[in-house]
C-alpha cells in the first residue's frame, strides 16, 4: 500500500500507521524497507504516521477502490527540536 521515506528518500523501518476511515481501522508498522500493506474494503481513508523523530503525518482523503491496489509514498518531515535557555545575571549581594 505504501512507503515511509524521510526528506533524503530513505526508507523508514518500524514507525506506526494506521489507515482509518469513519467504518473501518488498521494499525501496522513499517517493515524493514520502510512499506506497509493494508487490505482495506472500498472508501476513502486517512493513512497516519506518528515515527520517531519526525513530524506527525495525516494523509488528505484517499479514495481505494474495490479490486484495485493503490501505492502511496510518504515523505514524512524530520523533527526538529528546539531547547531555548535563558541565562540570568547572578544577582550580587548586598
Amino acid at each position: 500500500m505504501g512507503t515511509l521515506l524521510d526528506a533524503y528518500d530513505a526508507r523508514v523501518a518500524h514507525a506506526p500507521v494506521r489507515v482509518e476511515s469513519a467504518k473501518f481501522k488498521w494499525e501496522g508498522e513499517s517493515d524493514e524497507a520502510g512499506d506497509f500493506s493494508a487490505a482495506v474494503p472500498a472508501g476513502s481513508y486517512r493513512i497516519y504516521v506518528n515515527a520517531n523523530g519526525f513530524r506527525r503525518f495525516e494523509s488528505a482523503f484517499l479514495k481505494v477502490k474495490a479490486n484495485t491496489s493503490e501505492m502511496v509514498n510518504i515523505h514524512l518531515e524530520i523533527l526538529t527540536i528546539v531547547d531555548t535557555v535563558t541565562v540570568k545575571p547572578k544577582k550580587k549581594r548586598p
